[in-house]
């Protein structure tokens, strides 16, 4: 029965390795920020795997789960919506309508965006600068943030990491799709695609 199960556990790393072969066939199949997701997802796996039959011949693939520097590594997760409200008393924030899309009246167009911006695994020993960077469907720069420091705002008993709501007003020229693309200490972390429709166009949708 141990050696079924360690054969199980085992899954978890031969997917990581298709993936990465998959990945240098076809790159357009697996972009960075994808394989970056599939990898968090595998390696969740394969640590729940490794706790459960005790670790032994799983224990060398643990190297999958940290960064060259020994840390974790980072979770970065994007909620996109029309309007959130910290609510310090619940000491939560309140999301409004998620957006996958949004209908502007004319172009030009300057667009209010509410973002959440969710980190786990942030080092607990010093602080990450964080921006947000917006494209265009061609991959052309629309906007940019400045700035902002975080660290750690989670408990003992919980896993590292901090939320965080921002609110951009890119000005939009043009209807398509805009990618939000979060940088952590420079790197792309997490992004979340918006459709931007005009109100003719979704009219005329759906007269046709």
């Amino acid at each position: 029965m141990y050696y079924l199960t360690k054969h199980i556990a085992i899954l978890p790393f031969v997917h990581l390795v298709v993936i990465l072969i998959q990945k240098q066939w076809d790159p357009r199949r697996y972009s960075d920020v994808k394989t970056e997701v599939l990898f968090h997802v595998i390696k969740q796996k394969l640590a729940a795997a490794t706790s459960i039959i005790g670790g032994g011949g799983l224990i060398p693939l643990l190297f999958l789960l940290f960064t060259v520097k020994g840390e974790c590594y980072l979770n970065v997760q994007l909620i996109v919506c029309d309007q959130i409200i910290n609510n310090e008393e619940l000491r939560g924030h309140e999301l409004g309508r998620v957006l996958n899309h949004i209908t502007i009246p004319v172009l030009p167009y300057v667009l209010e965006l509410h973002i959440l911006l969710k980190m786990f695994n942030i080092p607990k020993d010093r602080a990450v600068d964080t921006h947000f960077l917006l494209t265009n469907h061609q991959g052309e720069e629309i906007g940019r943030t400045s700035t902002t420091v975080l660290r750690n705002y989670r408990a003992d008993d919980q896993i590292s990491g901090v939320d965080k709501d921002f609110v951009i007003t890119p000005v939009i020229v043009e209807t398509g799709m805009i990618n939000i693309r979060c940088f952590v200490d420079e790197k792309e972390e997490a992004w979340y695609p918006l459709t931007v429709r005009l109100q003719e166009e979704k009219l005329k949708t759906e007269v046709n």
